[in-house]
């Protein structure tokens, strides 16, 4: 059985020796220092301050943890191996060795000793960031930054780095090699795979877009709650498996039983989430394409201007609802029997009139089809009622924008910034031309590139 008094002294033990470590006591305090000074250089009176930085609360948290959390990976793994190499070079445990508790209760003590130091490491650089963001920084102050970026870029790093630390190390009986495996991933994650594959394997949270807004928030919580979920249990699937690998005998079955069952539900779950995360930014691609490719098929069709347009729109939370009175001119030297829309595939029309009486119509994701009651000459004209709600569905925006460029990152130095083009919040409401919000004549802008669009040009109340 688990002996949390035993866990409690084995990581009380644990935490004495990191901290009574000089080589600990020296790279943490060369850490806190390197981001003192940076954050006191990037606020300097002295120095311009960058208007990403002045004008954004989380920026200044962002850069400090974003920089320890590199420190804090690193060096985590080299403390929290360092303990299989003092134990197995100085002898010193085996009269503990011979007493009676399991073996998931000793690597509980050790993981919980590092990891209550690390903890008290981030919260000293969140202090150090604290005092210079509020007594000597212009920026405006928030504490939801502060806080969320400690759960979802230190502690989901810390949890995974120890795992994998403690799963080498039971595995490959080595420190020297344990620690060189673990730099080798740290520069592969840092450099090469990191922001690729949509920053699937970032579990250094380094390219992951976690700018926070006082208007919007962090605006992609649901997308990175998945990855960092993910790398957070794949840690604790790994630690799970150091005990038994660990050369002790097992002191109980069913504490090994259930060790292993509890990591293979955390690898199952951190695999869900990752396919979880990944099929979403795929999916996203392919309806994209899907949406091009249904707009290349309505290439050149023929249309009606719109003249005018008096729209009435209101918002609730994420939910937008209008109606849109349209005066529509066949410009066309045809007459038109039918008229081609396009309106954002997350806004479903309710009802299409014409003079107060129902149209037909067929709605195809962005494209609205609409059959008016008799065909439209040339100049003539035609006023439609549209009714339409939903929420807007940010894929549909720039159609014509390759997909390497959609997806590519917008990074600002360090700083990964989420990209949206349309925002509808119970606060806030942000939206262009570009997001669909009301219905215009013809395809999307670019959809029939090469061939350019003509450019309408409308009264708009």
């Amino acid at each position: 059985m688990i002996d949390l008094f035993f866990i409690g002294r084995i990581a009380l033990y644990e935490a004495k020796l990191l901290f009574r470590s000089w080589g600990f006591r020296i790279f943490s305090g060369l850490a806190l220092v390197f981001i003192a000074l940076l954050n006191v250089v990037i606020v300097s009176f002295s120095i311009p301050t960058p208007h990403y930085i002045s004008s954004l609360s989380g920026s200044l948290p962002l850069n400090s943890l974003k920089f320890f959390n590199i420190f804090q990976g690193i060096i985590v793994a080299f403390m929290a191996t360092e303990f299989f190499r003092r134990d197995r070079r100085h002898d010193s445990v085996q009269v503990i060795f011979a007493r009676s508790f399991t073996n998931l209760g000793y690597f509980l003590g050790k993981a919980l000793g590092i990891f209550s130091v690390f903890l008290f490491l981030n919260l000293a650089v969140l202090v150090l960031t604290f005092v210079v963001h509020f007594f000597f920084s212009s920026t405006v102050f928030a504490l939801q930054p502060y806080i969320l970026y400690t759960l979802l870029i230190s502690l989901p790093t810390l949890i995974f780095m120890i795992g994998l630390s403690f799963f080498l190390s039971s595995l490959l009986r080595s420190q020297a090699l344990v620690f060189m495996a673990l730099l080798a991933y740290s520069f592969l994650v840092l450099v090469v795979i990191g922001g690729p594959f949509f920053g699937l394997f970032d579990s250094y949270a380094f390219y992951l877009p976690l700018m926070w807004s006082d208007f919007v928030g962090l605006g992609n919580i649901h997308s990175v709650l998945l990855l960092r979920l993910s790398h957070l249990f794949l840690g604790l699937s790994f630690f799970l498996v150091s005990p038994l690998l660990f050369k002790r005998l097992r002191q109980s079955v069913l504490t090994n039983t259930v060790t292993g069952s509890l990591s293979i539900v955390f690898l199952v779950l951190a695999l869900v989430l990752g396919v979880s995360y990944t099929s979403g930014r795929y999916a996203d691609r392919a309806f994209r394409s899907e949406l091009k490719a249904a707009s290349r098929e309505f290439r050149g069709a023929q249309t009606a201007a719109v003249r005018s347009y008096d729209i009435r729109f209101e918002h609730s939370g994420e939910v937008i609802s209008a109606t849109a009175q349209m005066e529509m001119v066949n410009e066309s030297p045809s007459r038109l029997d039918s008229l081609l829309l396009t309106l954002n595939p997350g806004l479903r029309v309710e009802s299409v009139t014409q003079g107060g009486l129902p149209l037909d119509f067929r709605q195809d994701n962005h494209l609205l089809h609409v059959s008016p009651t008799e065909p439209i000459d040339p100049d003539g004209s035609i006023g439609l009622t549209l009714t339409y709600s939903g929420t807007i569905d940010e894929r549909y925006c720039f159609l014509d924008i390759e997909d390497k460029r959609y997806e590519s990152r917008y990074r600002v130095w360090i700083y990964d910034i989420p990209k949206h083009y349309a925002f509808v919040t119970p606060d806030f409401v942000h939206l262009t031309p570009e997001s669909g919000w009301y219905p215009i004549p013809g395809l999307p802008p670019g959809a029939a590139y090469p061939a350019g669009g003509a450019p309408g040009f409308s009264q708009y109340t």
